[in-house]
């Protein structure tokens, strides 16, 4: 608790600075006057979890802010998102999670390794032509095979320190991306002490060279069926 209070504290203060705020805006003007929605507010709404009506959330954050305040509008949220940078989300969670939840190093680990896993996603994303042009779609098919129509989507990719629950690194791309290639550049946060885990769908040639060049620990399930060398361990009758 005491490690989850200085990073909390972190966090309170990246959001103050003035040099992080210039970073992560998508403009010079924006958020450069004191409004409802400032850089603060609009961070901290995104990050709320919920499953209520954007109004509805944006109603009970003001009322916690302060109750005399009338509630900003869902239109003007939207408006006030379009003005902050994704890479505010990357750095709050480098800077103020990662960096500083390893560096003492007292966390949980499994016979002396910090046990992290990759794994992918596909997002369903807003059928909008932007993102569709950035992130790619995929047809929805009926169980002949027919093509019934398409959705935006996108394929997220995350190393995960499964014992101490934090996201150590995250990519979003293309929804045809290679799940294979993401989690290779993964791999430039995967440091001796740690013990990769992947399910089967990861094994491939590249993929195992990849590890073994940067000299990483490693556990996979693989298929029978994966590539020849892979074929060969499971013809030996000593291996189960």
């Amino acid at each position: 608790w005491q490690k989850k209070s200085v990073i909390t504290s972190y966090i309170k203060n990246m959001f103050n600075d003035n040099e992080f705020k210039s970073k992560h805006k998508q403009s010079l003007k924006a958020f450069t006057r004191e409004r409802k929605l400032g850089f603060n507010s609009v961070i901290q709404l995104i990050l709320q979890k919920s499953l209520k009506s954007l109004q509805n959330r944006m109603n009970e954050f003001f009322d916690k802010l302060c109750s005399d305040i009338t509630p900003a509008t869902a239109s003007a949220f939207t408006q006030a998102r379009s003005n902050l940078s994704h890479s505010a989300f990357i750095a709050l969670n480098k800077e103020g999670i990662v960096a500083h939840f390893y560096e003492d190093g007292i966390y949980k680990k499994w016979r002396d390794y910090r046990l992290i896993a990759v794994d992918g996603s596909k997002l369903v994303l807003p059928p909008s032509k932007e993102i569709r042009e950035e992130f790619g779609s995929l047809e929805t098919t009926d169980n002949k095979g027919v093509v019934q129509g398409e959705y935006n989507a996108a394929l997220a990719s995350v190393l995960y320190d499964v014992l101490n629950g934090v996201a150590i690194d995250s990519i979003v791309s293309h929804c045809r991306s290679s799940e294979q290639k993401l989690a290779i550049g993964h791999l430039k946060h995967v440091a001796d002490g740690d013990l990769l885990l992947f399910d089967r769908g990861y094994p491939s040639y590249e993929y195992l060279g990849s590890i073994t060049q940067c000299s990483a620990n490693y556990v996979g399930r693989c298929s029978r069926g994966s590539f020849k060398q892979a074929q060969k361990m499971f013809e030996d009758d000593t291996i189960t």
